[in-house]
């Protein structure tokens, strides 16, 4: 078993990245930046403010997760960055931004683990302090759910059930550096093409009687069910966490879609080829790696979820805090 990281940590020296955004297309700059003990993970965009990464900041927005900003508006898709903090064990960071959204780079977080990779990691004098899961807790909407459980290390296990590929996809490890550089740093965001280019159901029934048989050969041998919802864990989501998961109307979605930006579906196909056979539940993962650093701290659990979203782990977090007997803080 790894040794608990015993002290915060910070980068070494600071690294930048540039792109543009997956939702409006923009060009943004990134500077991520060293910071002293107990400064947690903050944004400080050009022209709005600093924004710290909790749960309470977080934004309503649709297919990414956003920080609300001190002078209003959003900080768009913050996951693939936040998920690489995490996997390095990063207690501590500046993040500056030229933009209203992180770049996509490639729809992975390779990019951003290279950028760490150059800074370096810097152990600082604070002890590190973690929130502990001391008792199941979970939330669900219809067939998807996640749930927090009590563990000695931080696991994810997740399945989802692959679009127009059949079947069930599952990842199941610890999120450590190694195992996310490895296994899930290069997953991709992905969508099927009639979806990303709002070619819509008539692709859709256009596509239909090819993919069919497909669908019925595709199935992975041997794979385990999906994960279910335990029906001792009755879930009742506070009215303004309700509120929180419902998307907001007229912002700007994939405006920055572009082959080499993200892995475009066509069926079951990737076009380019997939980096990984089960790379949609890889990202999956990597995305609720991500979500899960609303929580403001570490998190010691073992995650289970299926078909897990960007709102629903918000959810989670947000219902974790709110219940104490759920965990503690160490």
């Amino acid at each position: 078993m790894a040794v608990e990281q015993r002290f915060e940590t910070t980068l070494a020296a600071p690294f930048s990245v540039s792109g543009r955004g997956l939702h409006t297309n923009r060009l943004a700059r990134v500077s991520v930046e060293p910071a002293g003990p107990g400064h947690r993970i903050r944004f400080d965009v050009e022209g709005a403010g600093i924004v710290a990464l909790s749960h309470e900041n977080r934004a309503p927005s649709r297919l990414n997760t956003a920080l609300a900003l001190p002078s209003g508006g959003t900080l768009r898709t913050i996951e693939h960055l936040c998920a690489s903090l995490s996997a390095f064990g990063i207690d501590n960071a500046l993040v500056r931004l030229e933009g209203r959204e992180l770049p996509i780079l490639d729809g992975s977080a390779r990019g951003w683990c290279a950028g760490i990779e150059r800074a370096g990691i810097a152990r600082q004098a604070a002890p590190r302090r973690v929130i502990r899961i001391t008792r199941p807790i979970q939330v669900a909407i219809g067939q998807r759910f996640v749930r927090a459980e009590p563990a000695d290390r931080l696991e994810l296990d997740v399945t989802c059930e692959a679009y127009y590929a059949g079947g069930v996809q599952a990842w199941r490890g610890y999120a450590d550096r190694t195992t996310f550089v490895a296994e899930l740093a290069s997953s991709r965001s992905s969508g099927q093409v009639s979806r990303l280019w709002r070619f819509g159901p008539v692709a859709d029934r256009l596509l239909a009687p090819l993919l069919r048989p497909l669908r019925a050969r595709s199935e992975p041998a041997g794979i385990q069910a999906p994960n279910t919802p335990r029906s001792d864990l009755p879930t009742v989501l506070a009215q303004d966490v309700r509120a929180g998961m419902v998307h907001p109307d007229g912002e700007p979605i994939l405006r920055g879609v572009r082959p080499g930006r993200v892995a475009i579906q066509l069926g079951p196909w990737v076009l380019g080829g997939a980096r990984f056979p089960d790379e949609r539940v890889r990202h999956n993962a990597l995305d609720l790696l991500g979500d899960l650093m609303l929580a403001g701290h570490p998190l010691v659990g073992r995650i289970v979820a299926h078909r897990p979203t960007h709102k629903l782990t918000y959810a989670l977090v947000a219902t974790l805090m709110r219940s104490p007997d759920a965990w503690e803080f160490s």
